[in-house]
C-alpha cells in the first residue's frame, strides 16, 4: 500500500515537473506573444536602447547633484534624454499596436473561414 501511494505521488511529481517543459509557450515568456516575429529584433532593440537612456539620466542627475552640472546645462541634457525616452516608448507601442491589429485581423479570417465551411 505504501509503495502504491509512493508510486502514485512521484508520477503526479514528475507529471508536474515536466508539463511546463513540455509545454513552454504557456509558462515562459516569448516574445513572439507579444510581438510579430519580425518585430522581436526591433523591440528587444528598443528595450535596451530605453535602458541606456535611463541610465543616461540617472548618470546625469548624480553628476548635477555632486556640482559638476550646471542647472541650464542640466535641464538641457535632462530633457533631450526625456525626449528620446518618450520617442523610443512610442516607436514600442507602435510595435505592440501593429501586433494586436494584426492579431485581429488573423482572427476574423479564421471566423469567416469557419462560417464559410459551416454553409
Amino acid at each position: 500500500m505504501e509503495f502504491l501511494l509512493i508510486g502514485i505521488f512521484s508520477i503526479f511529481a514528475l507529471v508536474f515537473v515536466a508539463y511546463p517543459l513540455i509545454n513552454r509557450k504557456k509558462f515562459f515568456f516569448n516574445p513572439g506573444d507579444a510581438y510579430d516575429a519580425r518585430d522581436v529584433k526591433t523591440v528587444l532593440i528598443l528595450r535596451a536602447k530605453k535602458l541606456v537612456v535611463e541610465d543616461n539620466i540617472h548618470e546625469l542627475e548624480t553628476e548635477h547633484e555632486m556640482g559638476k552640472l550646471s542647472d541650464g546645462d542640466f535641464d538641457l541634457l535632462r530633457g533631450r534624454l526625456e525626449t528620446e525616452t518618450e520617442r523610443v516608448d512610442a516607436e514600442i507601442e507602435k510595435h505592440k499596436i501593429k501586433n494586436q491589429i494584426d492579431e485581429l485581423i488573423e482572427h476574423e479570417v479564421k471566423s469567416r473561414r469557419r462560417i464559410d465551411q459551416n454553409h
